[in-house]
């Protein structure tokens, strides 16, 4: 992940904190907007498929890194 955010400020022509501190302000702003309204963004009871589905997602890398952070 530092990777992608140091390139991502390489991009923006930032530091790496200020691209950080942008990213936060933008998600700040649109939360809770950006949940789905009326509803959890998982439904109650489906949260272990939910985990399993967005593991699945993530690129080898990124499935052995969180497994790591378990550990």
């Amino acid at each position: 992940m530092r990777n992608e955010v140091a390139e991502a400020a390489n991009h923006s022509h930032r530091s790496m904190n200020a691209e950080i501190i942008a990213r936060l302000e933008h998600s700040l702003k649109n939360w809770p907007h950006t949940l789905p309204h009326g509803e959890a963004a998982v439904p109650q009871g489906n949260e272990e498929a939910f985990l399993l589905e967005r593991f699945r997602q993530l690129p080898q890398g990124k499935q052995q890194a969180l497994l790591a952070l378990l550990d």
